[in-house]
């Protein structure tokens, strides 16, 4: 009888020993299974875009065309502000489609050698992109709260060029591929916040404009490039 209770009494104290063990283990578990599945993100940053070496050529309305060989288009830096859904997999990628816009304001253009300042107002010179990429990430999860990641992803630009008085907006649309590097910080299984930058560029783009009397204005000959730095919030659902 005293060897059943001690058999009891031992039984007990190991029950009570493997439980908090099991219980911290499906804690595990459950926080590992709210990382995986759908999920959204917002982002706010800033989106530098390179100058571009562009060429320009004018042609009056019925008149011949003047070429331009040498513009340098320079730009200031926006805000870029943007957001995805996706996907993340057991095995640690995450598949996601985001969009993103920016709005970079001409700083200067050189054109054979004079750079002209631009001045704002009253034209409204700048160059407006909207993207749309689907990209491929990869999370190097680990048993902290902050997981690196790097991604690819392709898709397209429309990329809108407001430039030169008396000529109205012109745009293009382009492939576009980037890539992005990053580190995700969990404020909660289901809440993240991530820090990011991207190295977005397209094919080389063509801008053509008119002007009321009929002037044809081209630029071209060059890809539009861009790096932004992001700060995002990212939900579970």
């Amino acid at each position: 009888m005293t060897v059943n209770r001690r058999a009891v009494l031992a039984a007990s104290v190991l029950s009570c020993a493997v439980s908090p063990a099991a219980l911290a283990q499906s804690d595990a578990d459950a926080q590992t299974d709210d990382d995986v599945g759908l999920y959204g993100k917002v982002s706010i940053g800033v989106a530098a875009v390179t100058d571009a070496d562009q060429s320009q050529t004018v042609a009056p309305a019925g008149g011949a065309a003047t070429a331009i060989p040498g513009r340098e288009s320079v730009f200031d830096n926006s805000l870029a502000i943007g957001g995805a859904v996706g996907f993340k997999y057991p095995s640690g990628f995450r598949t996601e489609l985001e969009y993103r816009f920016t709005s970079n304001a001409y700083e200067s253009v050189d054109i054979d050698g004079v750079t002209t300042a631009v001045v704002q107002p009253p034209i409204d010179d700048d160059v407006n992109a909207h993207i749309l990429m689907s990209n491929v990430i990869y999370d190097f999860d680990n048993d902290t709260r902050f997981t690196p990641f790097i991604g690819v992803g392709v898709g397209g630009a429309r990329v809108t060029n407001f430039m030169d008085t008396g000529f109205d907006a012109a745009s293009d649309w382009a492939f576009a591929y980037q890539a992005k590097a990053g580190l995700t910080y969990d404020l909660s299984p289901t809440l993240k916040l991530s820090a990011e930058i991207n190295y977005l560029r397209t094919r080389d783009l063509e801008f053509q404009a008119t002007d009321p009397a009929g002037a044809t204005l081209t630029i071209g000959g060059a890809p539009y490039v861009q790096s932004t730095a992001l700060i995002s919030l990212i939900k579970a659902f």
